[in-house]
């Protein structure tokens, strides 16, 4: 019952992390989306996703940090209601 965040916010984008396009770290030019956030609301609380982005995904000072890109996932917990 998982659920994944990115997706989630972000139906039609691929999300590619691992993207040997646009960076040059990577030894191919394959892409795919192998970081991922996911959740499940819990017994007390609902989960409410506010944003997802990739994280790290431009060349900072000239270079990226690693060769795949993260993801940064914003969520909001809210309190179920007791019955």
């Amino acid at each position: 019952d998982l659920k994944d965040s990115f997706r989630e916010i972000n139906p039609n984008d691929p999300g590619y992390t691992s993207d040997g396009l646009k960076n040059p770290l990577k030894e191919s030019k394959a892409q795919s989306r192998i970081d991922f956030i996911f959740y499940k609301p819990g017994k007390e609380y609902d989960v409410k996703v506010l944003n997802s982005e990739l994280a790290f995904n431009q060349a900072i000072s000239g270079q990226f940090v690693s060769d795949h890109f993260g993801v940064h996932t914003r969520f909001q917990l809210v309190k179920k209601e007791s019955e």
